[in-house]
């Protein structure tokens, strides 16, 4: 269930932040929690402390609180209110090379005329991973669409193929909520299906950034796949999903596709489809007395960029 914590001033809402329920593995047990998601403070009041009062709200909300993807203006209030910092590093794949170029190179003729041979170089790259990953897809058809299946429903409800205790509304939520206010996103479900029935599931997203990203890239289309998840007994893995979807967002147009993740066998099975890690994730974490954990392999696994759902911008 969503919650929103809100900053008031004289009888006027100045910020908010979003509150959404979610479990984190801590030693092999679901443990509840909260995500938290959508820090805003209006310009004018930024001189005030909400943002700070809303964090410290948050934090005093539940025993288990998180976020993904902070931004650098607010990294640094996290880090003196003592959350603990994990790092999911990005995994990326380039697929159209001229805004990478022109951004090393910082010039635009050069870039223009070495981009295609590089392209070219980098459709092999797909197909090669597309053909090491032909034995985890035999069999699949894949469903691209913008809403979640009765089928899929289910499973999430019932069985948790990922052991991330998902809701249908919460990814029907990400479909159809964020980067309302950006006419150049776009979003899918990419539905895995083995002889009808669900096998795995993938959420892409991209958007169109016009001025520099953290990356230091203008003019990009960039795109992100945010969550994805393997069914019980499915012999589809992880790495296999993620390519496929990588091949979506590249016939949407993205110059780069990136998934964050935690898992280092995860990241050298993506590493050896031709992604490498560039950029990371901070991730983190405020737990009540008590309830203190550490975040160890098994934990950081599960762990993706839809859980905080702000971090693509």
């Amino acid at each position: 269930v969503p919650a929103q914590v809100v900053a008031v001033l004289d009888g006027v809402i100045i910020g908010n932040m979003d509150m959404f329920e979610g479990k984190i593995y801590i030693n092999g047990a679901p443990t509840p929690m909260m995500w938290g998601s959508n820090l805003f403070v209006h310009a004018d009041f930024r001189h005030v402390g909400a943002g700070l009062g809303l964090l410290m709200q948050m934090q005093r909300s539940f025993p288990i609180v998180g976020v993904v993807g902070v931004s650098k203006m607010i990294h640094g209030v996290y880090q003196g209110l003592k959350w603990t910092e994990h790092i999911l590093p990005r995994m990326v794949h380039v697929s159209r090379s001229r805004p990478v170029l022109r951004s090393m190179v910082k010039n635009d003729v050069l870039a223009t005329l070495g981009a295609p041979f590089i392209d070219l170089g980098l459709g092999a790259q797909r197909a090669l991973a597309q053909f090491k990953t032909r034995r985890d897809m035999s069999g699949m058809k894949v469903e691209v669409t913008k809403s979640v299946p009765d089928d899929m429903a289910r499973i999430l409800t019932l069985d948790c193929p990922t052991h991330l205790d998902r809701t249908p509304q919460r990814v029907q939520w990400l479909l159809d909520n964020q980067f309302d206010s950006n006419p150049t996103r776009k979003s899918a479900l990419l539905v895995f299906r083995d002889q009808g029935a669900v096998a795995g599931f993938s959420l892409v997203k991209q958007r169109h950034f016009e001025k520099a990203t953290q990356r230091e890239i203008k003019d990009i289309d960039l795109a992100s796949v945010v969550d994805w998840g393997v069914a019980s007994g499915s012999h589809l893995t992880e790495a296999a999903i993620i390519q496929r979807s990588v091949r979506e967002a590249v016939r949407w147009g993205a110059h780069i596709v990136e998934a964050p993740t935690a898992s280092v066998a995860l990241r050298n099975e993506l590493a050896q489809l031709g992604m490498r890690p560039v950029g990371e994730l901070n991730v983190f974490f405020k737990s009540a007395k008590g309830h203190e954990f550490s975040v160890d392999e098994a934990c950081a696994h599960h762990l993706r960029g839809s859980d905080g759902d702000n971090y693509f911008a």
